[in-house]
């Protein structure tokens, strides 16, 4: 970076309250090791995101290198006593945990062969499934390709050489609240820096873990992705699609969402027009059946909440870390309740790969979970995931009500909650004067899912549709605040900052752990 562009990072980092940082790490095609890190921080109530660093990372991802490289961007920047989390992915290699994961059905698709006409390439059906392709991918180590998580092994070497450091302390990688009578809470934020796991690559493995129990959908997906490529390659049948005013869009090897947009695109294009189209262009054999249309509306259902999900957590102009908490549990509820004829199977496995790897969450809500199934999972135990849903408008606490909770329950976790956020205005933070308050607000970016139809549609956020009234009370207090802020009508995720001169305790916490992102995607947009 330029000398000039360096001087403005310095003086924005100067200016900054509080900053969040996440790491990337990567290989490119020719093996070669990467190293991004990327600052976050709120300017005038507004999210803002910085690359900080950016350098070739020589030997492999190995901790003492990463921590070097961290310590020396931290120091440079004088962000020692502003950092308030540390956001990385679960991968020795963020291409991977992208990359890797092809949906059952979709690797003929990714195959580039056929002409435009789609005269030269008869539909078939491929007998490597994307199961297949990941498990040898995954079987890669660093030297010889990209690996899709990285072991305990790694994990454990680098929380050691960052122990070392002083940069995050042994107490504060597991909270156990409330049996330590909340005092790790003070270690996390005080003593060291706390690292969490990247939200969207965790559901990315949750995905992966599923997938290899989706056989019975696998000839429907199959058939869904031969449609798909048949759009890009046969000029006729795009034509014919586009006189229904219908598109399929294309499908990316690097994102299974694009993937899962594309299987339900060509699940909302109208049955009677495409096997019309189908039949007059000789394709019959890609034609959905009605028991094909079943299953593949029951596998649309299981993994839509996870694309929303997803979706939120990537937004750039609102809070993600608090949607954490409240997509977990509304996905774990739903597929706990959900009923399945074709594809139960592939619910059991994404249930039991969510209380594995969101175990540190869901004992909060007296959930039984695997204990140290994988290494990142406690870190979603973090106080950070229960008191920022409370501070955004969107969920505050209505959200524990629409996730299966017993009343008992229900009433232990807001007294939690209730007490974290006492203690995070009492131990943590420093108060601001009002005059430093920052009072411009934004509106809040509306995320819509693209599916349309008659099939019954899954929310994530399902309160959000039917706002209960509230009425502004007073304040003094944090507590009094809180109940006061809960009383409110708007449904803004940035409501407490726009009113912070009436919630000005909150607001201080809000500004500071609004900070984190729920995902380090937003780091490897900038770097790609």
């Amino acid at each position: 970076m330029s000398g000039k562009v360096i001087k403005s990072l310095k003086q924005l980092c100067t200016n900054a309250k509080s900053v969040s940082l996440t790491l990337n790490l990567w290989s490119d095609h020719r093996l070669h090791s990467y190293l991004g890190i990327t600052m976050h921080t709120i300017i005038q109530n507004e999210l803002h995101s910085y690359p900080l660093s950016f350098e070739r990372s020589k030997g492999g991802h190995i901790a003492i290198n990463i921590l070097s490289e961290f310590h020396k961007v931290v120091k440079f920047y004088e962000l020692e006593n502003k950092l308030v989390r540390i956001v990385t992915d679960n991968a020795s290699n963020n291409m991977a945990a992208f990359d890797n994961l092809i949906l059952p059905g979709f690797d003929d698709y990714f195959n580039n062969t056929g002409g435009l006409d789609g005269t030269d390439n008869d539909y078939q059906l491929s007998l490597t499934t994307a199961a297949a392709t990941t498990t040898d991918n995954q079987d890669w180590n660093d030297e010889e390709g990209e690996e899709i998580e990285m072991n305990s092994g790694d994990e454990k070497d680098i929380d050691i050489e960052w122990e070392k450091s002083g940069f995050i302390s042994k107490d504060s990688l597991v909270v156990n609240l409330p049996d330590q009578d909340f005092a790790l809470f003070g270690n996390i934020t005080v003593n060291g820096y706390l690292r969490i796991p990247c939200f969207a690559h965790t559901l990315q493995l949750v995905i992966h873990d599923g997938i290899y129990n989706s056989k019975p959908a696998f000839n429907a997906l199959k058939k869904v992705a031969a449609i798909a490529k048949f759009s890009r390659t046969s000029c006729v049948f795009a034509e014919r699609l586009e006189l229904t005013k219908q598109s399929i869009p294309i499908a990316t090897v690097a994102r299974w969402i694009s993937q899962f947009y594309t299987i339900k695109a060509v699940y909302n294009v109208s049955q009677s027009e495409l096997n019309i189209i189908l039949n007059d262009l000789n394709k019959s054999e890609m034609i959905l059946t009605s028991a094909d249309r079943r299953v593949l509306s029951e596998f649309i259902q299981l993994l839509e909440l996870f694309e929303e999900a997803t979706t939120h957590a990537q937004g750039e102009t609102h809070s993600t870390i608090s949607c954490v908490a409240p997509s977990i549990l509304s996905i774990f509820h739903f597929l706990d309740i959900q009923k399945c004829v074709y594809l139960g199977k592939l619910r059991e496995s994404l249930l039991t790969s969510i209380k594995a790897r969101f175990s540190g969450l869901l004992r909060h809500f007296h959930i039984d979970v695997p204990n140290n199934q994988h290494s990142m999972s406690e870190r979603f135990s973090d106080p950070i995931f229960l008191i920022t849903p409370t501070l955004d408008a969107r969920f505050k606490m209505h959200w524990l009500s629409t996730i299966g909770l017993t009343d008992d329950i229900k009433d232990t976790v807001i007294e939690k909650i209730r007490t974290l956020i006492n203690l995070a205005d009492s131990q943590v933070l420093p108060k601001d004067s009002e005059g430093e308050i920052e009072t411009v607000g934004q509106e809040l970016a509306n995320i819509n899912s693209p599916v349309n139809g008659k099939r019954k549609i899954s929310k994530l956020f399902p309160y959000l549709a039917k706002p209960s009234k509230r009425i502004l009370g007073t304040t003094s207090s944090i507590l009094e605040e809180l109940e006061s802020f809960l009383k409110e009508e708007a449904m803004d995720s940035n409501l407490i900052l726009v009113k912070q001169r009436l919630f000005p305790s909150l607001a201080t916490l809000a500004l500071k752990y609004f900070t984190v992102p729920a995902t380090s995607t937003s780091g490897e947009r900038i770097f790609s």
